[in-house]
């Protein structure tokens, strides 16, 4: 007495097919062996899983604020002259306020990108985002600190 391997059903002697479900008795043209419900096997899939690197995030956030804060830096220090050339012309009440107030915003980008690369490396994400922010930030503080001092020498 044989039964199919698909569905389950009794087999008449000698049948060439289920009559349950038309699949074909003979072994070398069976497909792969099902469950008696008609479905196949489950099998678990493994994906691979993702950690989460602690400090990943303020790497990311370093290296977008240091080179936000390197830009601006090289922007401050071409323009820096034509801000000297103008204070020489004339003198200007609001100038210093305005000025104190763009170097704050100015010199805020590549620490705030040093500081977030550093808390980067103390929560042990030691990637080339992290990395990145802190050598642009440190880069941008000198290049605006050199700046500067040509802004003071210009209206000297």
């Amino acid at each position: 007495m044989a039964f199919c391997t698909k569905c389950g059903t009794q087999l008449p002697e000698n049948a060439a097919f289920c009559p349950g479900c038309g699949v074909s008795v003979n072994p070398q043209f069976q497909q792969a062996p099902q469950e008696p419900n008609g479905q196949q096997p489950a099998y678990q899939v493994y994906a691979p899983v993702k950690k989460k690197v602690p400090g990943r995030g303020f790497g990311i956030a370093s290296m977008v604020l240091g080179i936000l804060g390197l830009m601006t830096a090289l922007d401050m220090l071409e323009s820096i002259t034509y801000s000297a050339e103008y204070l020489q012309m004339q003198y200007v009440s609001g100038f210093w306020i305005s000025f104190v107030i763009t170097m704050a915003m100015y010199f805020s980008m590549p620490i705030m990108g040093c500081a977030f690369g550093a808390a980067a490396f103390k929560r042990g994400y030691r990637g080339a985002m992290a990395k990145a922010g802190i050598t642009t930030g440190v880069i941008g503080l000198a290049v605006m600190a050199l700046s500067l001092l040509l802004f003071a020498l210009a209206i000297v």
